[in-house]
């Protein structure tokens, strides 16, 4: 490798390292579920760009779709004039998410989209607070950061976050956080989140939840704690938001996880998937509410680009096709990651859902104490065999399994055996 070629190193000079990574490669091209370093050495890519990259790395019909854009319309601002992707765009979302769910705010990025729709929930209800939940990430920025807890780290050094929040612990069952049983987790997670609405006055503009934990470990939230949200905020005159910035784009089966819990929120976050790699974010409600969010009252110059709005056409009709095929490949996964590490005595819990898969390293399966030191020998030994993940977790040790959505059975099969003979490699 020429040093021209080692990005890595010529990074180190030049970047600045408050950006942590994951490994040292150094990567030349993508294609399909493969990223290619500058040795020609393949590399089966099951972080996907943190699950962004939902169509594998550079789909033929994305990139046209990209290609054709950029020679018609670059940028326009949709402060400025209207044009077609965006509109189409918004259109297109509106009916796969269905409940009047219609109205969007186009971002950036997944930190901007949330910090939207908490600005829309005060703005809209005339309140302040906001619940938020234990191991949520919602972003980096000092609004989605002060409801974000997956991570010490993500807030030390920043000074007094907004006020008004406070955190009620997410429904994790393999670390719970009240006494239970799994016969009884989750009429305890309802009862206590009830006692605890008890307590509170009228004086909150929303709560915010992941459906499924992402930075925090991959950890579902079961439907009837969901459920029992909903039903609390509309008695108490909250909004319900939804930040399926991970979980949305048919990453868990359905276009958006709250199909699967017949639970409507009032607004939803989006990003990650929705434009194969494209910075895109969106903040959805209903035309009803937004149109109470003042002409004026937020902006921004780049949201809805056409490039990226093309992008996520294209990204949406290539889902469209493997849409019906992600819950088999689920099956397909978590039946073989759990009969091939059923009695692994590191390995505590397998969880998630739809192609959204966390496996839990735990130094003794008894105690339950974490051992991110494993999953980082884990991600490496997996690296040298041709394989990417990456860790994610409140205490670091989750493995997290997120290959593009349109990976084949065979690939999908290739990755799964290189990680479980890599733990095999490392039983404690």
């Amino acid at each position: 490798m020429s040093q021209l070629d080692n990005f890595a190193a010529r990074g180190d000079s030049v970047l600045s390292p408050v950006l942590s990574h994951f490994t040292r490669l150094n990567i030349a091209s993508g294609k399909g579920s493969y990223l290619v370093d500058v040795n020609d050495t393949a590399y089966l890519d099951f972080t996907a760009g943190i699950a962004v990259a939902s169509t594998g790395h550079c789909h033929p019909d994305v990139v046209e779709a990209i290609q054709r854009q950029a020679e018609t319309l670059i940028h326009a601002c949709a402060g400025v004039v209207y044009y077609g992707p965006n509109v189409t765009l918004a259109e297109k979302l509106g009916s796969l998410l269905g409940y009047d769910l219609t109205s969007c705010f186009f971002t950036q990025s997944g930190t901007e989209a949330m910090e939207a729709c908490l600005k829309m929930a005060k703005y809209v209800t005339g309140k302040h607070k906001i619940l938020a939940f234990t191991g949520g990430f919602h972003g980096r920025t000092m609004g989605s950061l002060s409801v974000t807890s997956s991570k010490d780290k993500y807030r030390d050094g920043f000074g007094p976050m907004l006020d008004g929040v406070t955190f009620f612990p997410f429904p994790y069952e393999y670390r719970s956080p009240w006494e239970s049983t799994p016969d009884t987790f989750d009429d305890v997670a309802v009862s206590q989140l009830e006692a605890f609405f008890e307590t509170i006055g009228d004086d909150y503009a929303a709560a915010i939840i992941e459906p499924i934990l992402g930075e925090g470990g991959y950890v579902p939230a079961s439907s009837a704690f969901l459920k029992a949200l909903r039903r609390l905020c509309t008695e108490k005159g909250m909004l319900l938001i939804f930040d399926e910035i991970q979980t949305g784009m048919g990453r868990t089966g359905a276009w958006f996880n709250f199909h699967h819990h017949d639970v409507i929120p009032d607004i939803i976050g989006l990003a990650k998937g929705i434009a194969s790699g494209l910075p895109l974010g969106v903040c959805i409600s209903t035309p009803e509410l937004m149109a109470k969010f003042s002409t004026g009252a937020h902006g921004g110059t780049y949201g809805g680009n056409p490039i990226c709005c093309q992008a996520a056409l294209a990204t949406i009709e290539v889902l469209d096709q493997c849409l019906h095929d992600i819950s088999r490949k689920s099956h397909m996964a978590f039946s073989q990651l759990r009969l091939q590490l059923d009695g692994h005595p590191n390995v505590g819990d397998i969880r998630g859902q739809g192609l959204m898969i966390g496996v839990e390293v735990v130094k003794d399966v008894t105690t339950r104490e974490p051992d991110a030191k494993m999953v980082q020998t884990i991600m490496t030994k997996a690296a040298e065999q041709g394989l990417l993940i990456v860790s994610c977790g409140i205490h670091g040790n989750v493995l997290r399994l997120m290959p593009p959505l349109t990976i084949s059975d065979d690939e999908l099969a290739e990755g799964l055996t290189i990680l479980v003979s890599v733990f095999d490699e490392c039983r404690s």
